[in-house]
């Protein structure tokens, strides 16, 4: 039974309650934010790129653990991640996704380092450019790619471990997005319990050092890839643009390496016409870098173009435009192979 309430006068007064009108627009907005939050997820995973196990390397997260990359990665205070030296058998004790090697090149051998990102990592093109080298030579091609690296890792692995192979080429094979975006976010490492993550960055004395400045929820982060979007939002805004020290990074490449140093450029297997404005631009930053640096190298844009609507076919998944399958990685090492040989051949 509804009883009148006394307010301060001592007069009787009706229960104060929110109109009904109020109460479904209140229902009405938090079932659309509902809404949207589930369709921005459903649209977030037709891109790989937010997946966990693309943007996390090896770190427990409330108990999971992302068990592939915890197997094969661990963090580095110099290069951000590396590779676990020996942590499979397909990874040597130099933390190459290779065959084992010796520090000091083999009498009568030419040896090649390749450096690269995931594109490179896993893949087969670099043994089967050694394969079809050692046709005509002795050649030794060693992948010191690893996943998540970018221009300035490329540095770092060069300048403190791979000139240490003596190599006679240094390889740099380039995604679109390796020169243009070389100091923003584009992987997350986590720390600890993984309840903090943090990227590695330059600091005032030009030195590789990790960030770490903002919590997460781990549990969000490890099912939510609208909330691992927000995050990288939060800190690519945040971060100073240093898009004009990617040509100085370049030249102390070329000032170290000298004439041994090449490129190599892997479009995304996409037609021109599905490029996106910002798809462009990371395509004509890469190439114009490397060529006001003058750095040699070979753009592979053509080559999968010219198959038409077939580009897809090369693609490690149907959703994944950045990523070879094998059919591509042939086709890479056939085509690196001839220009190699022209720039050997000089």
């Amino acid at each position: 039974m509804y009883v009148p309430a006394m307010n301060m006068s001592g007069s009787l007064t009706a229960n104060r309650r929110p109109p009904a009108h109020r109460v479904k627009k209140i229902i009405l907005f938090f079932t659309g934010l509902l809404i949207s939050i589930i369709l921005l997820e459903c649209l977030l995973a037709l891109f790989p790129e937010y997946r966990l196990d693309n943007m996390v390397f090896g770190y427990e997260m409330t108990g999971k653990v992302v068990k592939h990359q915890r197997r094969y990665f661990r963090s580095s205070k110099l290069f951000g991640v590396e590779l676990i030296p020996n942590a499979d058998l397909n990874i040597n004790s130099f933390g190459m996704y290779d065959k084992e090697c010796a520090l000091e090149k083999p009498e009568n051998t030419s040896r090649i380092l390749v450096l690269g990102d995931s594109t490179t990592c896993f893949n087969k093109w670099p043994d089967l450019l050694e394969e079809k080298l050692n046709m005509d030579g002795n050649f030794e091609v060693l992948n010191c790619a690893v996943n998540g690296w970018e221009l300035y890792n490329y540095y770092l692995y060069l300048k403190h471990k791979g000139l240490g192979f003596d190599p006679d080429i240094v390889l740099v094979a380039f995604c679109l997005n390796d020169i243009p975006y070389w100091n923003s976010v584009k992987t997350v490492f986590l720390f600890g319990s993984g309840r903090r993550i943090g990227y590695y960055t330059l600091d005032i004395n030009g030195e590789y050092q990790p960030s770490l400045t903002l919590k997460i929820n781990p549990f969000l982060f490890s099912r939510s890839r609208l909330y691992r979007l927000l995050i990288l939002m939060y800190y690519n805004l945040r971060k100073e643009n240093r898009e004009e020290s990617a040509m100085g990074v370049l030249q102390q490449m070329k000032q170290m390496a000298g004439d041994r140093l090449y490129a190599v450029v892997f479009p995304y297997l996409k037609l021109p016409e599905d490029y996106s404005e910002k798809d462009w631009q990371e395509y004509q930053d890469t190439i114009g870098h490397l060529k006001a640096a003058e750095i040699p190298f070979l753009d592979l844009k053509g080559l999968f173009e010219q198959y038409g609507e077939g580009i897809s076919d090369f693609r490690f998944k149907p959703e994944d435009h950045v990523h070879f399958n094998e059919k591509g990685n042939r086709i890479q090492s056939e085509a690196i192979y001839s220009w190699l040989k022209k720039q050997i051949s000089k």
